[in-house]
């Protein structure tokens, strides 16, 4: 018994090295070379904060898409019931909020928050808001039971770091909620326990763009490069880096092609240096 189980262990980190293996050189592809993260206020750390962040895709393959200073991600989130649309909005530290059906700034929000995903499980929606700006960081998870009949929303959670990139893991017969936060990295389980696998993180203050899921990995974008971790129980769950062999640095505001959460184009100054 004894020995099967070394063997079984041998070939699941044989497993896992395999992954690592292919990790490096899938990122290789695209420019990126693994190395130490930066340490938070070194030089290099600042000139990936003033910098713009990777955008991390992924339909039947992974694609990297580096920095572009004339596309940038407005905040907010869209989803369509049928019978009521909801649209999540966040402005930072001016306030955000979910609407029914129509956003109007001027009017209440049906639910106030500055709004980064709504996960539909089922019947129910998941409502991940926070806010990341001056001395504060941190958020929440709420939900909506029936979400074509809009009632008021349930806090599931808070969240000890603002969220920034989220997607809906259903890997293994399972649906999890993976979060990015602003330094931290949080899995929302099925049974609605917070399981925070990193925390006060080099990546604070560089600003997660996206998230996807890259065989066990799961693979996010920050400004100055990508960042690579796990979330299994089984597999040592460390921080891997990835970075282009030069950095680019955005010292000014730039005239942008704005895109709203809806996909409308729209012109708009935006100040690309941290808070």
């Amino acid at each position: 018994m004894k020995k099967q189980l070394a063997i079984l262990l041998i070939q699941l980190f044989s497993v896992i090295a395999g992954y690592a293996d292919h990790l490096s050189e899938k990122m290789n592809e695209f420019g990126l070379f693994e190395a130490d993260p930066p340490k938070p206020g070194s030089k290099e750390w600042m000139k990936m904060n003033h910098g713009d962040a990777f955008f991390v895709t992924f339909d039947d393959r992974l694609e990297i898409t580096p920095p572009n200073k004339n596309k940038f991600r407005s905040y907010g989130a869209f989803f369509d019931a049928g019978t009521v649309k909801y649209i999540g909005v966040d402005r930072g530290e001016f306030g955000g909020g979910l609407y029914l059906n129509k956003y109007e700034e001027e009017k209440e929000p049906f639910f106030r928050g500055n709004v980064d995903a709504l996960v539909p499980i089922g019947e129910d929606l998941y409502i991940i808001e926070g806010l990341a700006h001056m001395g504060f960081n941190g958020g929440s998870v709420h939900a909506i039971r029936n979400f074509k009949e809009p009632s008021t929303p349930e806090r599931i959670t808070l969240l000890p770091s603002a969220p920034q990139a989220v997607m809906l893991d259903e890997s293994r017969g399972m649906k999890r909620i993976i979060i990015v936060g602003h330094d931290s990295f949080m899995v929302l389980e099925p049974d609605r326990r917070l399981n925070v696998i990193h925390h006060d993180t080099f990546w604070g203050s560089l600003y997660p763009s996206s998230i996807v899921k890259y065989h066990e990995y799961y693979v996010f974008g920050i400004r100055g490069g990508v960042v690579a971790t796990t979330a299994d129980t089984l597999s040592p769950n460390r921080i891997r880096y990835f970075k282009p062999e030069r950095i680019q640095e955005t010292k000014d505001a730039d005239e942008i092609d704005w895109i709203d959460f809806l996909g409308n184009p729209k012109e708009k100054k935006f100040h690309n240096k941290t808070e």
